[in-house]
């Protein structure tokens, strides 16, 4: 099973299998990479793996949402021991606008990155990530992604997929505050990469912390 999040867009499957080739189709604005890399959404599905579980409901992608404004602004708010209070962070769903001191609307959820992180689950090989370069979208030429998966051999249900939320914001732990202001995941001997993606937001919007 495969939880993929790319920037702050979520996509889940339960499969099983490995290896897939050609290519599929998929936007125009896909065809021309840089580096002659393959867009992900290009990438075919894997022919040797079923899928028994695709995408996320509403609901589920309400519940990412509001997960990740509520660990987003611990740090937003100085909620976070050993972080300082966020100068400018925005909220990542505009559907549910409300006053959070310190805490901005910036866009609802992406269904086009979702379709890009979707592309990324359904090849089912090894968990790891895709090309930078092979993951833009129309409104963003450069996303994050963080990737999680579990396996089971016996019932299929669904993922718990906050749950992989909330390990990623663990992270914290390990993070150095010192170095908030740059939330760069090479601070640290133990991987935080997945708590730096979760709070970051792209250079083009504002400053997000305080130094």
């Amino acid at each position: 099973m495969w939880l993929v999040l790319c920037s702050w867009v979520t996509a889940a499957i339960l499969a099983s299998g490995s290896t897939a080739v050609g290519v599929r189709p998929c936007r125009p604005a896909y065809w021309y990479t840089r580096n002659g890399v393959i867009h992900t959404a290009c990438q075919p599905r894997n022919r040797n793996c079923t899928i028994l579980i695709r995408g996320l409901s509403y609901r589920d992608k309400n519940e990412f949402l509001r997960r990740h404004n509520k660990l987003r602004s611990k740090v937003a708010t100085g909620r976070l021991r050993g972080f300082k209070q966020a100068a400018n962070m925005y909220e990542l769903s505009c559907s549910a606008l409300r006053a959070v001191s310190l805490i901005r609307c910036l866009q609802e959820w992406d269904d086009e990155l979702a379709e890009v992180a979707q592309a990324l689950a359904d090849q089912c090989g090894d968990m790891v990530h895709d090309k930078a370069d092979a993951r833009f979208t129309s409104n963003f030429k450069v996303t994050g992604q963080n990737l999680a998966s579990e396996r089971r051999s016996n019932e299929v249900r669904k993922m718990d997929g906050l749950r992989f939320v909330d390990t990623w914001f663990k992270e914290h732990r390990d993070y150095p505050p010192s170095q908030v202001k740059h939330f760069l995941p090479n601070f640290s001997r133990r991987p935080t990469g997945h708590f730096t993606q979760l709070e970051h937001l792209n250079d083009d919007y504002d400053e997000e912390l305080s130094s």
